[in-house]
């Protein structure tokens, strides 16, 4: 199951959970309990961010 990244619009918490893929039910923030959370971009688990920018060579 993926791990997914939320940010709480009413506290401003960010917070992990893991969720079944494609599961669109509302989260709630584990520091207030409000449901008005936003999913945000993560990567994956064990994953290295990278440059996206092309390099030299063309």
């Amino acid at each position: 199951m993926p791990l997914y990244e939320f940010k709480c619009a009413s506290c401003g918490r960010d917070f992990s959970e893991i969720r079944k893929a494609g599961d669109y039910n509302s989260v709630a923030c584990p520091e207030c309990g409000s449901t008005e959370t936003q999913k945000r971009v993560s990567m994956f688990s064990g994953g290295k961010a990278t440059d996206c920018t092309p390099s030299g060579g063309g």
